[in-house]
């Protein structure tokens, strides 16, 4: 049967109003919220204090409208301690790994169309990280340091582990406040022990500030060493223009 061009244009013109009315991709409605995505790229694992580091950015997200971009670091110490005691025959040793500062904004800038890359087909941002002279890595002995400002190098999270040491070491906490400085009697020091031997609470107290009141150039012998060192951790935050925060995965460098 020979249709005529006339009612093929309203089959058409039908099937196309059928097409507009069930609309598969508007009945599913205004897609959703997506915060952006964050890749940073490596960075050299090791850095100069005192010294810039580059270091790089790949991200994409809905919308054509980015709030604010930052960059974050957060920062961690490590070393060790090593101090010989002062006529006591015991060196202690420790090392020590600890957050140094929380995470803190280290810079925030100008969102920039022009660093769209139509390759990546993502924004790719490019930037500097001053590393601060004060994260070189350092050692402090008896051949650059005093004694009174060596002691005042140790922190109190750390001094207390020290002294904790020679508290659990009966007979190295005699001879260190009774025979060599004379700070409590015996008497005195045996009241810090139970009935057991073993030191009490009060005897704990008691015994810490004893050992404050030594001097460093009395408490301290000849040799003596703090090495510390630091590690830099780096992230990357966007907020887009649906107000939604993404942070980027962390990138960490040693400071030499």
């Amino acid at each position: 049967m020979k249709i005529s061009k006339y009612y093929l244009i309203l089959l058409i013109g039908i099937a196309l109003l059928g097409c507009e009315t069930n609309d598969p991709l508007k009945d599913l409605g205004v897609l959703g919220k997506q915060n952006a995505n964050i890749y940073f790229v490596p960075i050299q694992p090791i850095a100069d204090a005192n010294a810039d580091i580059e270091y790089e950015i790949e991200y994409w997200t809905v919308g054509d409208v980015i709030k604010s971009q930052s960059l974050w670091d957060k920062i961690y110490i490590s070393g060790e301690y090593e101090i010989e005691i002062k006529n006591a025959s015991y060196t202690y040793k420790n090392s020590f790994d600890s957050l140094y500062r929380d995470k803190t904004m280290y810079k925030e800038y100008d969102f920039d169309f022009t660093d769209w890359n139509p390759d990546k087909n993502a924004y790719d941002f490019k930037s500097k990280y001053f590393v601060d002279a004060q994260y070189a890595k350092k050692t402090f002995t008896q051949s650059n340091t005093s004694k009174s400002d060596f002691f005042a190098l140790i922190s109190d999270n750390a001094l207390n582990g020290i002294f904790q040491s020679f508290i659990n070491n009966k007979s190295l906490l005699k001879k260190i406040v009774v025979e060599n400085n004379n700070v409590v009697d015996e008497a005195t020091f045996g009241s810090w022990f139970d009935e057991y031997g073993k030191i009490t609470s009060e005897g704990i107290i008691a015994a810490k500030n004893a050992l404050l009141s030594i001097s460093p150039e009395n408490l301290i012998g000849d040799k003596y060493k703090k090495a510390e060192s630091f590690k830099i951790y780096l992230s990357f935050k966007i907020t887009n223009g649906f107000d939604e925060e993404n942070e980027s995965s962390s990138r960490s460098f040693k400071v030499k």
